[in-house]
């Protein structure tokens, strides 16, 4: 029981209300339609916490995207090339915030937003303090949404850290981001 207590709480979700719902109802799967239905709401994002010299940071990033030129191959792979993506990262920890670009490359099997597919690139964050460089890949399905991860090394004032961000999306263009930032460089590839 204390297990299931504490992933309970690591969920941390707030109970906002209660009203009447169906069977229909996302809210109240698993309910009968005289329960009462819960809405729930996520809780802000946890601080940051430090681990002596590492940081771990919550964050959130909005973002809109470029595909670049697209081809398909006579299988149907489709080979997305060119493409950039732009987003805002916003966390309580400045340096994990700012202005992010990167390049965006795909191999994709069906639509960009209705299919499969892997997507990989070059990554830049920018604010007041410095800058992280580095390299990402992720996969995408209608299912899963995004699932990205990012190892950055720092320039600037971040000269001497690095930072492993991962990251997933609802849908939509808002995605939820962890960031481990530590000193020293990456592990080699």
């Amino acid at each position: 029981m204390r297990a299931m207590g504490a992933a309970l709480a690591a969920t941390a979700l707030l109970v906002t209300g209660c009203s009447g719902g169906t069977d229909d109802d996302a809210r109240t799967a698993g309910t009968s339609s005289s329960s009462p239905a819960v809405t729930v709401t996520p809780a802000a994002p946890p601080t940051s916490v430090d681990y002596g010299p590492v940081t771990l940071v919550t964050g959130t990033d909005t973002f809109s995207l470029d595909e670049g030129r697209v081809r398909s191959d006579p299988d149907g792979t489709s080979h997305g090339r060119g493409g950039r993506f732009w987003s805002t990262l916003e966390s309580d920890d400045e340096r994990v915030s700012g202005t992010h670009v990167a390049t965006w490359s795909t191999d994709r099997w069906g639509t960009a937003y209705d299919g499969a597919l892997v997507q990989w690139g070059k990554s830049r964050i920018t604010n007041d303090g410095g800058a992280w460089v580095g390299r990402y890949t992720g996969v995408y399905t209608p299912q899963t949404h995004d699932m990205m991860t990012w190892w950055f090394t720092g320039t600037g004032g971040y000269e001497g850290l690095s930072m492993y961000m991962w990251e997933t999306t609802s849908g939509g263009f808002e995605a939820t981001f962890h960031a481990l930032v530590f000193p020293g460089e990456p592990p080699p590839s």
